[in-house]
């Protein structure tokens, strides 16, 4: 699989628990759009990564399920 093969699957993975975490399209597109300060850069930019999905995913289950980051 190409490299931007595994970026798109990863984004569309991160864009899926966003919306399932923020409960709309339009929450999850503003918060994986923004500044975020515990990741240091957008959410989004950070997902086109593989170690930067982790740290996002890591930052949306804190997000979800009322945990510390």
């Amino acid at each position: 699989m190409k490299t931007s093969s595994k970026s798109q699957l990863r984004l569309t993975e991160i864009k899926t628990l966003a919306i399932e975490t923020f409960g709309s399209e339009s929450k999850a597109n503003y918060w994986l759009n923004s500044a975020n300060l515990t990741l240091g850069d957008t959410p989004i930019s950070l997902a086109k990564s593989k170690n930067g999905a982790v740290e996002v995913k890591r930052v949306l289950s804190a997000i979800a399920y009322g945990g510390v980051v």
